[in-house]
This record gives structure tokens, sequence and C-alpha cells, in this order.
């Protein structure tokens, strides 16, 4: 597993940085502000989480392959992202087979985008309109995204340099 303080940094960066790139898209409707309505779905998951920032919140979790990691929530313009970075780049043996492995598990996964962001780190997320949530959905959204890192890093483990 990556150090805790790196792995959160760069998961804030990523998602901030799409969380902007999203509201490049936004329709010009008004929406309505959704940190409050986020913190009250994190405060009923029963997931352990602190705020690191107006719109962003990071939450602990466990999995069976990945005993502890952490999850990035942020919101902007109506939208939420939930994710986990999997890797940094300097973690990762790149190569066709791992590109064409990754491909195929983002296939595989239903309601879970896997990816490289902007610094080339591995991530798994998803990104919901808020609006369009009830607390059970997002409850929801948060298990997906545990089952799909723990799942993911279970897959991806051969090409890891250091985790």
């Amino acid at each position: 597993m990556m150090k805790t303080g790196i792995a959160q940094k760069t998961l804030v960066i990523c998602l901030t940085t799409l969380l902007f790139s999203l509201s490049t898209f936004a329709s010009p409707t008004p929406f309505r502000p959704a940190p409050t309505k986020v913190g009250e779905w994190l405060k009923q998951s029963g997931f352990q989480y602190k705020q690191a920032a107006d719109e962003v919140w990071v939450v602990q979790a466990k999995g069976e392959a990945m005993p502890n990691f952490e999850m990035l929530v942020a919101t902007n313009q109506g939208v939420v992202v939930i994710g986990v970075v999997m890797a940094n780049k300097k973690n990762l043996k790149l190569s066709t087979d791992f590109l064409y492995k990754l491909l195929k598990l983002n296939h595989e996964r239903d309601f879970a985008k896997i990816g490289f962001d902007n610094d080339d780190d591995l991530f798994v997320r998803v990104e919901r309109k808020i609006d369009t949530l009830t607390a059970e959905d997002f409850i929801a959204n948060l298990k997906n995204i545990v089952g799909a890192a723990d799942g993911l890093y279970t897959e991806i483990k051969p090409y890891l340099i250091s985790q």
C-alpha cells in the first residue's frame, strides 16, 4: 500500500482537477449546493471519514485484498466524485499486457471507471449527479467503489513495483 499522505494529496489533486474540468461542461441552469447533503449521507453511511476541504472528504475503507485504504469524495457543480488512487505512476510496471488488462477490467466493471489521471496515476472512480441520488444510492456508490478498488487491486498486484 502507498503512504496515506501521498495518496490523499494525489487523490485531492486528481479529483479537484476532474471537478473543475466537469464545471466547464456544466449546464448554465441553477444548481443546488450539495456539500451539506453529501456530508449528511456520509454520516449515515457507517464509514469513518473526515472533511479535508469545503467539498472534499477522505473516507476510510476496508477490503479483503486491500485491508485499509482511503476513498476521496468531492463535490462541485452538482456532481459528486467518489474515487481511489490505486497506484502512483512510479509504482506501475507499464506494459502492453497491463494496459490491455486495464481496458478489459474497465469493460467488466459496471458503474466504475478505471483510468489514469493527469499525473498518470491509476484510479477507480464513479461520478454521479447529486440531484439524482438518494442517501441509499450514495451509500451504494461508496460500497461499489470499495468493491471495485479491492477487486482491481487483486488484478493489478502483479504489475505493481511497490505497494
